[in-house]
């Protein structure tokens, strides 16, 4: 690690206007800001991470409210460029028996022509981690070499890369998924997913065909999130099977982005996998408690304590 400035994660996206349906009223959306990405960095600054974004926004009152929200949340948004004529991303979040789903209204928005000219190598090249995912990949054909760039610039500088699959197929517009998948995947350091990202890349849910996919790629390790399963941990030497904590939840929209934040954090902490996993599995049930991506994101202050309840109760029992 270079320099006692040095950032915990960087990572690479789109954010977007958030649009979340109100579940006792059905025509009515509340207002917010999310993204994958977004809601990563802004959960691991919440938890104490030193962070920055790189990403574009449109020249329009959503990217200006944007560039505010990133600010006040204390993410580094000097890798952040407002692109003249662009719209910024937006969102709408609806709700039913079998859960969330996501339409997406992104199509000629300013992160969706994010090129390797905009990459602010400052940042990737002082870094812990360098995060980003499979939406982002989505973006547009080049993103491919321009994540697998800003990977290689981590890795080269002592740091690690970190990739959410997150597939969204409907975002990818006739390119080959898997293909770019796998190529993204075998140069990672840490991969998570999850059961319908394994469905999707190799036809099966099954976390071990999902492993050996993955490490067999090249990959040094895989985190399995599960939902109210938990999460299970592998690289070529050992299996962490991590429980989950039961919540009140309400919405999980931003959960799995906030247990990468979470893994990222403690991990560049320099806490062992089990305490880091334990650490994220808390923080992205406590996303749950409350509606929208980033508002019920929680602070560290949050997850310690409610962690301390767990290990107390253990300890009585």
């Amino acid at each position: 690690m270079k320099t006692s400035n040095q950032l915990d994660i960087v990572s690479i996206g789109e954010p977007m206007v958030e649009f979340n349906q109100l579940p006792d009223d059905p025509i009515r959306y509340t207002q917010a800001f999310g993204g994958d990405t977004l809601n990563c960095v802004v959960a691991a600054a919440r938890l104490g991470a030193k962070v920055a974004y790189l990403t574009c926004l449109g020249d329009d009152v959503f990217g200006q409210s944007l560039l505010g929200c990133l600010r006040k949340e204390q993410v580094m948004s000097e890798g952040v460029k407002v692109k003249t004529g662009a719209s910024t991303g937006v969102y709408f979040i609806t709700h039913s028996e079998e859960g969330h789903s996501f339409s997406y209204k992104r199509s000629g928005s300013a992160a969706s022509a994010f090129c390797r000219e905009d990459l602010f190598w400052p940042a990737l090249e002082n870094t812990k981690f360098f995060h980003t995912s499979g939406i982002s990949l989505s973006l547009n054909p080049e993103m491919l070499d321009v994540l697998l760039d800003a990977a290689k610039t981590v890795q080269s500088s002592g740091g690690a890369a970190v990739f959410d699959v997150n597939i969204r197929p409907s975002m990818w517009d006739r390119r080959n998924v898997t293909r770019e998948i796998s190529e993204v995947v075998a140069s990672m350091d840490i991969v998570l997913a999850s059961e319908e990202d394994s469905q999707y890349l190799i036809d099966s849910d099954s976390y071990e065909q999902f492993f050996d996919w993955v490490l067999g790629l090249g990959a040094r390790a895989v985190v399995f999130k599960r939902g109210k399963q938990g999460s299970i941990y592998r690289d070529t030497g050992r299996t962490v099977v991590q429980c989950p904590f039961p919540v009140d939840a309400v919405d999980a929209t931003g959960a799995g982005d906030c247990f990468a934040g979470a893994l990222m954090t403690e991990l560049g902490n320099g806490a062992a996998i089990e305490e880091a996993l334990n650490f994220a599995s808390m923080a992205s049930a406590l996303a749950c408690t409350g509606f929208g991506a980033i508002g019920p994101l929680p602070r560290r202050n949050m997850v310690l304590r409610e962690l301390e309840k767990i290990d107390n109760a253990r300890e009585i029992k």
